[in-house]
């Protein structure tokens, strides 16, 4: 289960990584199905996060694409039990 009190934008380098992220998803442009909730499920700091990208569009391929890279840069940040979440098409 996702701890609604965890919010990302308590922790800068978390942050800043959904921001990156999402500057990546908005460069690449709105591409694929319209997906909601996609994100990676994580654990940081002995508590359960989602990351998901801070970005305009909906389109799932807009942020896949790089979602490797983005899994690699949580796992430098220390982050463990590491799984993606696909969403749901709207």
């Amino acid at each position: 289960m996702i701890n609604m009190k965890f919010r990302i934008q308590d922790h800068p380098e978390l942050y800043a990584l959904a921001k990156e992220w999402g500057e990546k998803a908005n460069k690449y442009g709105d591409k694929g199905s319209c997906v909601r909730g996609a994100g990676f499920s994580f654990k940081w700091k002995g508590k359960t996060a989602f990351l998901s990208p801070i970005c305009h569009t909906q389109g799932s391929l807009s942020w896949e694409h790089c979602k490797e890279e983005i899994e690699s840069k949580l796992k430098e940040l220390g982050a463990t039990d590491i799984d993606y979440k696909w969403g749901m098409m709207d």
